[in-house]
């Protein structure tokens, strides 16, 4: 959780500035290690072209649940009369928000955000794995002199910012490179499946 002291008000999962000169004090939860993911495919063969990628937010009941409690933890909080003196009033959620105990599906819907830190798009894993991209060392299965050194290729999404975790990644991949730990010759000849939208096209790699 961050306890953000910030001139900003939620509105549609953004924070935005307040014309307010009054600050606001802002309890944000984290939901770390969500049973959901999301997906990220293709939209066009030209390189430059943005891909598609669908966050699949909350979609997995468990994970509305561990975000509905923390959002109670944050109330909790604020809730002494100790916090007066720094909390003049709630503003979201809204009292006719939380009407019964269970704060709505719509409202956290409405006002998650992402904390961008995608990641875990290019699994790592044997070659016998279909599903893996990269081996251990960061090399693509099937296509020598390429390695992907970045967040895709971690298991999960860490507890924490990603930008030192990547990091750590490049350099210990940088290590392998300058040690010439190569591509070894391919055991397992593969197809690539690229997903165009709803169209999956299989590209055999050189």
């Amino acid at each position: 959780m961050h306890i953000v002291p910030v001139p900003a008000v939620p509105e549609e999962g953004l924070y935005r500035a307040s014309d307010s000169e009054r600050d606001r004090l802002l309890l944000v939860p984290h939901l770390n290690l969500a049973i959901g993911h999301g997906e990220l495919r293709l939209s066009s063969p030209d390189p430059p072209v943005q891909p598609v990628l669908d966050y699949n937010y909350l979609q997995e009941p468990f994970d509305r649940e561990r975000l509905r409690e923390a959002v109670r933890i944050c109330l909790d909080l604020a809730a002494p009369d100790d916090m007066k003196a720094i909390i003049e009033r709630r503003i979201s959620p809204t009292d006719n928000e939380l009407v019964s105990d269970e704060i709505p599906d719509d409202w956290l819907m409405r006002t998650a955000i992402t904390s961008h830190h995608v990641s875990d798009t290019c699994k790592m894993g044997t070659a016998s794995d279909p599903m893996a991209v990269v081996d251990q060392q960061g090399r693509v299965h099937g296509i020598n002199g390429l390695r992907v050194a970045d967040a895709s290729i971690t298991p999960d999404c860490i507890c924490a910012n990603t930008n030192v975790t990547t990091m750590v990644i490049g350099e210990r991949i940088a290590t392998f490179m300058r040690e010439g730990q190569s591509h070894p010759p391919s055991l397992h000849p593969r197809k690539l499946t690229v997903k165009l939208g709803s169209v999956e096209r299989f590209v055999a790699p050189p």
